[in-house]
């Protein structure tokens, strides 16, 4: 009988908070569960150290090629004077997430940290190996804490909180920021200037020594999680969604890169003006070696989730995924291997018309396209080459993670349709070459579209919308689903029988999307794919390793036990609907058939 097998088992994750570079081949990153690596030769190969102890990490600091301490969680404090040969568990007194350390001679230093809504500022004169509480503060954490000299010292937090000393920390006291809004980090070059990041694109400036802050422009929403200044012109901040901005003039005009990355980046570390690291929650390595204006993925920790499956047959392959990923098979998934892929952001979707000819689409309004099986693949759209799709606010472009293009489908190797930000579907009838906007009467971000005919298509996504279109997608007309949960995925069987699923569970229809009913699933975990091999055959697969199958056009369905429950499952296909394949987080492939 035919079961579920896994083809690739997901890979461990590694979630990455911090790093910190001493030279320009010397350096360090961290992370959850006690991660610890070293590289020697400028971030091309990392080296595990075992630090016994699974708390998270949160700051690394070297004050010379010797002396080292890290900071981390339940009050972890460790520090190194070998070099980080050894490392040496110290007791902080305290049992709070401890964020940021900072020494500024080989005996003087200081930590920040907090939980349970207070803050707390630790000291030590004898480098580290013992340490005494300076001061606790109610109703905030501290994120982190920089001294320019053994006497003017800063510490920042949650809600707009900001402290200061003059006397090395004897008495520390808060300052007005003029911000509520929380700051994760802070970076001095002097007594007198400094700059702090926070959430939704924060950026706050002092040259007073922080008696006054001002804001800078940012031109971003996102969170901004780490700064660091060369002098008192030249700086870099790192944020959510691949969020990398540089200034030459203090933060006067601070500059976008657009780095197709779009992952959350935690830290950075400059140990030169022009070479630089940053580091991101899914286990990627950027690095610069231009002072930040351009970026590329550098090492890859963990394995990239894969979000999308396509088979021509039962023997050709493709999955696509974060950072840009594209895999490949000719024995119908017995061996995979990597293609050549031209950009590093994250693709949704891809679909195939034949074994030679492709297209996938992913983030920053890429589409990219092969007519050679995926020997090569070039960018055919992309979001910052078309000014189609800059419509960011103050008509900048937008950056801000608006212009993702979700799903891509063809019907034949010319005609086709890809589908995303704000109501956007693009038509084109020559193989991707040129595309054309379609109306949708929606801003809604739209996750999903399938065709049965060059006439015949849905449209579906955020809030639960979906729109019908009988002439090739010339006009869309609403359809009303009844559900208000994004729609992750659409699929029809013909004309008449369809199905809808996502946060709020599968739908189903069986007069082409007039009405729907809600299937019973007996789960609240989101829907990713869905694959009907006829109108009463299907299979779903979501989060949590969930994987549903019904025998009765999806009124009732049956979840199947994989042992998965760590995985998430993001899609589903079949190319004769005997053989199933599934991909999911950190390089899961599944595989269903005798």
């Amino acid at each position: 009988p035919p079961r579920w097998q896994i083809i690739h088992a997901p890979g461990e994750e590694r979630y990455l908070t911090g790093i910190s570079f001493t030279d320009e081949r010397n350096g360090w990153i961290i992370g959850r569960n006690g991660l610890l690596r070293r590289s020697f030769d400028g971030g091309r190969s990392w080296k595990r150290v075992d630090l016994e102890t699974r708390e998270e990490l949160y700051d690394i600091y070297f004050l010379n090629d010797r002396l080292g301490w890290i900071v981390g969680g339940n009050g972890l404090i460790m520090r190194t004077e070998d070099g980080g040969e050894s490392w040496e568990r110290i007791s902080s007194g305290v049992s709070y997430e401890l964020r940021s350390v900072r020494f500024v001679t080989s005996n003087i230093g200081w930590v920040v940290g907090g939980g349970e809504s207070k803050g707390v500022i630790l000291a030590s004169r004898d480098g580290g190996r013992s340490w005494v509480k300076q001061a606790e503060f109610h109703a905030t954490e501290l994120y982190s804490v920089d001294f320019t000299d053994e006497k003017h010292g800063w510490a920042c937090g949650l809600f707009g909180t900001l402290v200061k000393t003059s006397d090395g920390g004897k008495t520390w006291r808060r300052v007005k920021t003029g911000v509520n809004e929380s700051l994760f980090d802070l970076d001095f070059v002097n007594e007198t200037t400094g700059w702090a990041v926070g959430v939704f694109g924060l950026i706050i400036h002092t040259e007073d020594g922080g008696k006054t802050w001002r804001r800078q422009s940012s031109l971003t929403t996102h969170h901004l999680w780490s700064v660091q200044f060369a002098d008192d012109r030249k700086g870099w901040i790192v944020g959510w969604e691949g969020v990398t901005l540089h200034t030459t003039d203090g933060g006067n005009s601070w500059l976008f890169t657009p780095n197709q990355v779009s992952a959350n980046l935690l830290d950075l570390s400059f140990p030169s003006r022009k070479k630089g690291w940053a580091v991101s929650q899914n286990g990627l390595v950027l690095h610069t070696e231009d002072g930040g204006i351009t970026w590329r993925i550098q090492t890859r920790l963990s394995k990239p989730n894969l979000r999308a499956i396509w088979f021509v047959d039962d023997r050709y392959g493709w999955a696509v995924g974060d950072g840009g990923m594209i895999l490949h098979t000719e024995d119908g998934g017995k061996s995979w291997s990597e293609q050549r892929s031209p950009i590093q952001n994250d693709l949704y979707s891809v679909y195939f018309t034949d074994r030679m000819n492709g297209w996938a689409s992913g983030d920053m309004a890429t589409v990219i396209h092969t007519s050679d099986g995926g020997r090569s693949w070039e960018v055919q759209i992309s979001g910052l080459s078309n000014p189609e799709l800059k419509i960011g606010r103050d008509g900048l472009p937008c950056f801000d993670g608006y212009n993702n293009l979700y799903d891509i489908f063809f019907i034949n190797r010319d005609e086709g349709w890809v589908a995303g930000f704000l109501g956007m579907v693009f038509h084109t009838k020559d193989g991707g070459k040129t595309w054309e906007r379609q109306q949708v009467p929606t801003q809604q971000t739209l996750l999903t579209i399938y065709f049965i005919s060059r006439k015949i298509g849905w449209v579906a996504g955020r809030g639960g919308v979906i729109f019908r279109t009988n002439d090739g997608g010339k006009s869309w007309l609403p359809l009303f689903s009844g559900i208000r949960e994004p729609i992750n995925v659409i699929y029809f069987a013909d004309e008449k029988h369809g199905w809808a699923g996502g946060f709020g569970g599968i739908i189903a229809t069986s007069d082409g999307g007039e009405s729907w009913r809600q299937g019973q699933i007996g789960t609240s975990d989101p829907i990713w794919g869905l694959y009907f091999k006829d109108k009463k055959v299907g299979w779903a697969v979501g989060t949590n390793g969930l994987i549903l199958q019904t025998e009765d056009g999806g009124r009732s369905w049956m979840r199947v036990n994989v042992g998965m429950k760590r995985a998430w499952l993001y899609d589903l296909c079949s190319p004769d609907g005997r053989t199933l394949w599934a991909v999911g987080s950190l390089g899961l492939i599944m595989r269903y058939g005798s």
